[in-house]
């Protein structure tokens, strides 16, 4: 850089740089130039960027430049002639993009916060990057005492692809009109809503797009009115944010303290129950246990009586048999049932607990 002067509308500053030869032939209609003065650190949706230059340019700092990308590589790009004028870019990115043509302007109006959303958010459309927010602004309507949040945007011409030259139109003079796809585009149904660019960093972004599940169809805007007017939908965060109020307000009208109470009255009866279990019909059944016991002996004593008479391989004596066997399978059954209601009263209510199985270790 040999000199440097303040514009002559006093807008800007004109700065003056001489390239060396044999780089000079790098310098064509083509190249854009941008301040790269070191450390280019910038926190934005995609998350945290830093691009550093050379050491040279960190400690004193520098100017840059580069080629756009030429559609025809076969024909090379045209070297600048002396005193040409070039545009100094903040970024490298700015430089380097692509040219957007004709800016759009758009606006969209919120009911709810808009929070994060700041001048330079993305504008896109099923995730293609359209344009971008421009200013941010309120509303108050004193008749209906409605306060509403103003988004300015702009979208641009180039960034919609293909559509602009089948919607390309041309007036008498034969001059194109390039504006016809962009009013085509925010006429064809699409609505604006904020979403999530960043959760961690909390930054919104404006997202164009078609709502088919909305049952109300969006109003059509008056394209030939600047800035246009897009409807507006709902953010998700909007929905999900009501939806926990109703639960919230559903859960404070629960009657907790009655339900704790009707709890407490529970558990006090079937504590009761379960002590006059323990106190009379453990016992009942123990005595039926006992009377059964000493009523399985007096048939034993009788059949002791009948084999003295009839013999042994008898029919009677084989029906006999049989029946003091099932007789005996049943007491001992009577007994296990009284031995453990006598351990476990509380199992006639909540039912027989799970066995506990030691588990055994592998060798």
């Amino acid at each position: 850089m040999i000199n440097y002067t303040l514009s002559k509308d006093g807008k800007g500053v004109e700065v003056q740089i001489f390239v060396d030869a044999p780089y000079d032939r790098f310098v064509t209609k083509d190249s854009r130039f941008w301040n790269a003065s070191g450390v280019d650190l910038s926190l934005n949706a995609g998350g945290l960027n830093l691009k550093t230059q050379s050491l040279v340019s960190v400690l004193a700092g520098g100017i840059s430049f580069g080629q756009l990308p030429s559609s025809d590589e076969k024909t090379p790009p045209e070297p600048a002639p002396d005193g040409t004028r070039f545009v100094l870019n903040p970024t490298e990115d700015k430089a380097l993009a692509r040219p957007d043509g004709l800016a759009f302007p758009i606006r969209m109006k919120f009911d709810k916060s808009v929070r994060g959303l700041q001048t330079g958010s993305a504008i896109d459309f099923k995730g293609i990057l359209l344009g971008e927010v421009k200013n941010i602004s309120m509303e108050f309507d004193i008749a209906t005492k409605e306060t509403t949040v103003i988004v300015d945007g702009v979208i641009y011409e180039n960034r919609l692809g293909a559509a602009i030259p089948e919607a390309q139109r041309r007036d008498k003079n034969g001059e194109a009109l390039h504006d016809v796809a962009l009013k085509e585009f925010v006429s064809s149904g699409i609505q604006a809503q904020l979403r999530f660019a960043n959760i961690f960093t909390g930054q919104l972004y404006v997202a164009l797009d078609y709502f088919p599940e909305m049952a109300k169809k969006p109003p059509v805007p008056d394209v030939n009115k600047q800035p246009v007017q897009i409807a507006t939908v709902p953010g998700s965060f909007d929905e999900l944010q009501q939806q926990l109020n109703v639960i919230v307000e559903k859960l404070k009208n629960l009657p907790i303290d009655s339900i704790g109470h009707s709890l407490d009255e529970t558990l006090q009866s079937i504590s009761k129950l379960a002590r006059t279990l323990d106190s009379t019909m453990v016992p009942a059944l123990t005595t039926t246990v006992q009377k059964a016991g000493r009523s399985l002996d007096g048939v034993n004593k009788t059949l002791g009586s009948v084999r003295g008479v009839v013999a042994d391989e008898s029919p009677v004596m084989l029906q006999l048999n049989g029946m003091i066997k099932e007789l005996s399978r049943a007491a001992k059954s009577i007994r296990s049932l009284g031995d453990y209601l006598q351990a476990e009263p509380s199992s006639l209510i909540r039912g027989r607990s799970q066995d506990n199985i030691p588990f055994k270790e592998s060798q």
